[in-house]
């Protein structure tokens, strides 16, 4: 089961990731990497705190992933289980009339 979340200031919606689903994580995690995309984040630390961060992934490990945290101004370790729900960044051109 997905659970869908949706924030009224940025008007997106967030997919919760079922726990075991680390894989799928993963594979999205490799996939902004490939395409070098930013990423919206909602994380869990270890003390339970829930964070939204924007990211930009660096390389992804077997449980772990690095990325530049936005937030923090700095590359961080981050735990793939702990990944609660990813976002790719859409930037939208202007148009010039």
């Amino acid at each position: 089961m997905t659970v869908f979340l949706f924030d009224l200031k940025n008007e997106r919606i967030f997919s919760i990731i079922k726990q075991g689903e680390g894989t799928s994580v993963r594979n999205q995690l490799i996939k902004s990497m490939s395409y070098g995309e930013s990423v919206d984040m909602m994380y869990i630390d270890a003390a339970d705190v829930i964070s939204k961060r924007r990211i930009q992934v660096l390389s992804v490990g077997e449980g772990t992933f690095q990325a530049y945290c936005h937030l923090r101004r700095a590359k961080r370790t981050f735990k793939i289980d702990n990944v609660l729900a990813l976002v790719p960044v859409i930037q939208r051109e202007r148009m010039v009339i």
